[in-house]
């Protein structure tokens, strides 16, 4: 949430090529708004034709928007589904497919896998003891190989009483986060 201060300018995101575009605004006091048509504010604020800023906005504003939707989906999570969501997105990133799963050919270090969560490292120690003991994943040097088919036993009661059905924590960030595009090697794609 972002609170905006009277003559502020927001909406920008509509601007982008995007179909579908994620935020709302809500007033929590008495306010006008003016809508301006996209095409004469772009106009008017930089001279460039509409599409070609879309363009632009959409390579620009990608990453923000990523970094945006992963936050808001993160905040909510226990701390294993934040670490399976992280283990998503740098499978779908970073993995290869390896005969027990999927390989994350990156050396991970506690501390950056905590960095990623908001977690501490000595928590994310602990989750990835548990992991390992659970053979959801196997270290490799300091690779982490994941095994989709013992992580979709993976995730917290609270998260799979949410869904009302156990569905793979992975699946379910992906149900939340639409547009964080997280595929997963081995797991049922999503329809």
């Amino acid at each position: 949430m972002a609170l905006i201060p009277p003559g502020e300018v927001f909406g920008i995101s509509a601007l982008t090529l995007e179909p579908v575009h994620q935020f709302q605004c809500d007033a929590f006091t008495d306010c006008v708004t003016a809508q301006i048509d996209p095409q004469q504010f772009v106009d008017a604020m930089l001279g460039v034709p509409l599409i070609d800023f879309q363009t632009v906005m959409s390579m620009v504003a990608s990453r923000s928007r990523e970094i945006m939707a992963r936050y808001s989906t993160m905040l909510r999570l226990p701390i294993r589904d934040r670490l399976l969501t992280v283990f998503a997105e740098l499978s779908s990133k970073l993995g290869t497919q390896h005969d027990q799963g999927t390989l994350l050919n990156i050396p991970l270090t506690h501390q950056g896998l905590a960095d990623l969560t908001g977690a501490t490292r000595p928590i994310i120690t602990s989750q990835l003891r548990d992991l390992e003991r659970d053979g959801a994943i196997i270290r490799e040097r300091r690779r982490l190989i994941l095994v989709p088919q013992k992580l979709s036993n993976e995730g917290s009661t609270t998260h799979n009483r949410r869904f009302s059905c156990h569905r793979h924590p992975l699946e379910s960030a992906r149900l939340r986060c639409p547009s964080a595009k997280i595929p997963w090697h081995g797991a049922p794609a999503l329809s």
